[in-house]
């Protein structure tokens, strides 16, 4: 048992290792570092930008109506994350994002981060079918069907709420 265990849990660890695939390129005008491709939350807070990441991440306090509901929810979601390292939106909103997640809890395994530049464009086709306008969009998958996305900024007070308004408005 144990040794099916440590298989199950090394072909996840390299599952993983081979979607994340992404660079650090330099921005053409200002030849400051950005992440372009599907990478992890680790990269973020590597330099040169975990400066940014840490800061919002540590200052954020979640604040839920209903942090149980969300908690006992969202893991029947996966999340794809499209930010751009560039984006001041991205800069403050997924660090955020990140907080409330943990707060409740929420699979790692079950985001996808993909970074993209300023024509919101990743390394290869990861935003081909997302239709991404603006940064951040966060989408929510139940089943395989989108459920809802926050765009750029939270549309209620806080990401808090969408997120609840997105895991009550889909039904069972």
């Amino acid at each position: 048992m144990k040794k099916l265990l440590f298989i199950l849990v090394v072909f996840a660890v390299s599952l993983q290792a081979q979607e994340a695939t992404f660079k650090v390129v330099k921005k053409s005008k200002t030849s400051k570092p950005m992440l372009v491709g599907v990478c992890s939350r680790a990269e973020l807070l590597k330099s040169p930008f975990g400066g940014w990441f840490k800061s919002q991440y540590d200052s954020y306090i979640p604040k839920f109506p209903d942090k149980k509901e969300v908690a006992e929810k969202l893991p029947a979601y996966k999340i794809v994350i499209v930010m751009g390292t560039w984006c001041p939106d991205s800069r403050r909103e997924v660090p955020r994002f990140y907080k409330i997640l943990d707060s409740v809890n929420f699979p790692e395994n079950q985001v996808k981060l993909i970074t993209v530049d300023r024509k919101k464009k990743g390394l290869a086709e990861e935003t081909k079918d997302l239709n991404i306008q603006r940064v951040p969009t966060f989408i929510f998958y139940k089943n395989g069907t989108e459920t809802g996305r926050i765009i750029e900024h939270p549309s209620f007070d806080r990401l808090e709420d969408d997120i609840e308004n997105i895991i009550h408005s889909v039904k069972k």
